[in-house]
């Protein structure tokens, strides 16, 4: 029927014009690409490791940069991240002082992507051929490794250390030596202690920072009373691992009632709901980018870096927590511990330990 027709017409359409976008974006990436592999010509051929970072999510392009920077050679290393908007935090990039190179290629208009990224069919046959061009530019003792590849070959290269600490600083349960996913999972997270607990602490640049001071009142008078809350709520369960991660917002009012009354404010980001806003009356005390005009994923670099108290689910901003004081909740998988550069410290610590298990096994 013409309904049905219309409908198929439409379906057409929008194919067609995501099949045309996607043609001169890869175009747009190819020039791109080139051309930053031009100008920082003299870094690749410099480099001994290039690090192509290609798939993972935000999590991933924050602690892959900082086991860079643990290195005590990290002139060593180029990192080249293709830059997903949407998907990736622009800011981040001035946190590692490392040789970085950001290719952008790709962006999201609601669900749909547009560009290269991270997907089950690899046909992003610009970054292929961005990669060919590296292997026949770099010298011939340079390493390319996916950022996959760096990750095993760090746990690789330390998994003696890390073994080790997992023997002796952490509880043994066999859902966590039997399950492959979650012994990777928790081996990089130890990794992630070892080496990066030494690093300095995450810093922006004092023009950044002052953009957001000027914009939040009297920022200076309670910069040392800030909790952060950091909510995960992505919708729907294609991904049964993240969905599982997700926050209810109603579990927070009471703890945030509690802080506002001890004259903190609270800054929120991630995916929290404007219900949460509503239930508490929008309070003054309430800090969030759209509330004072402050672009959102400075806002919430800004934030996770430069609090002394955060509260956080479990999601690529995490990391971001590292080196700031941080209760982590509603944990998934099975076998996460605190990713902190206090790990070792919170382990041994008895209080610390079983208010991490509490939070960590008995869901609240």
């Amino acid at each position: 029927d013409i309904s049905s027709n219309s409908k198929q017409y439409l379906i057409y359409m929008k194919k067609s014009v995501k099949v045309i976008i996607e043609y001169f974006l890869k175009i747009l990436i190819l020039l791109q690409g080139i051309l930053k592999l031009i100008i920082n010509l003299k870094r690749i051929i410099k480099a001994k490791y290039i690090i192509l970072h290609t798939a993972g999510g935000f999590g991933h392009s924050i602690q892959i940069p900082d086991l860079i920077r643990s290195k005590n050679r990290r002139d060593d290393y180029l990192y080249i991240m293709f830059f997903e908007f949407g998907r990736y935090n622009y800011y981040s990039k001035y946190l590692f002082n490392i040789n970085q190179i950001n290719i952008y290629s790709a962006f999201s208009i609601g669900k749909i992507r547009f560009g290269e990224y991270e997907r089950i069919n690899d046909i992003n046959y610009v970054i292929k051929f961005l990669r060919y061009i590296l292997y026949r530019i770099i010298k011939k003792e340079t390493k390319i490794l996916s950022s996959e590849d760096f990750w095993e070959y760090l746990v690789s290269k330390n998994k003696q250390r890390i073994d080790s600490f997992i023997k002796k600083f952490i509880t043994r349960k066999k859902i966590i030596l039997t399950n492959r996913s979650a012994i990777t999972y928790l081996r990089r997270t130890v990794l992630s202690y070892l080496l990066c607990k030494n690093n300095s602490k995450f810093k922006l640049p004092e023009k950044l920072i002052e953009k957001i001071q000027k914009k939040i009142p009297n920022y200076l008078n309670y910069k040392n009373k800030f909790l952060i809350i950091y909510i995960k709520n992505r919708k729907g369960k294609k991904n049964i691992h993240s969905y599982l991660r997700n926050a209810n917002w109603v579990n927070y009012v009471d703890t945030i009632k509690y802080f506002i009354n001890l004259g903190w404010k609270i800054n929120l980001v991630g995916e929290y709901n404007d219900k949460l806003i509503k239930r508490l009356n929008n309070h003054e005390s309430l800090i969030y980018a759209n509330k004072f005009s402050i672009n959102e994923r400075l806002f919430e670099i800004f934030s996770m870096i430069y609090s002394k108290f955060i509260i956080s689910t479990e999601g690529g901003a995490q990391t971001l927590g590292f080196y700031s004081h941080m209760i982590n909740v509603n944990q998934f998988p099975i076998g996460y511990i605190p990713s902190s550069f206090k790990t070792k410290k919170i382990l041994l610590n008895k209080d610390d330990y079983i208010l991490y298990k509490n939070l960590r096994f008995n869901g609240k």
